[in-house]
């Protein structure tokens, strides 16, 4: 389950949306696919992490 900011959702929506099905495309190459997953991981550094959220068991600051 995810929870998103207005932050989140307008990256997830707006900038990382199409990167992410170009990595799950099956025509996408390797090289392709790491220079995309770089970029959603670079997108997704950016945005705060709200405060307590670590405190929700099994929580995972690495992302996608």
């Amino acid at each position: 389950m995810q929870f998103h900011t207005p932050e989140s959702f307008h990256a997830r929506q707006y900038v990382t949306h199409g990167a992410y099905e170009r990595t799950r495309n099956p025509l996408t190459s390797d090289v392709e696919r790491a220079g995309l997953e770089a970029f959603q991981r670079e997108v997704s550094s950016r945005i705060q992490v709200l405060d307590r959220a670590t405190d929700i068991p099994n929580f995972k600051r690495e992302g996608f």
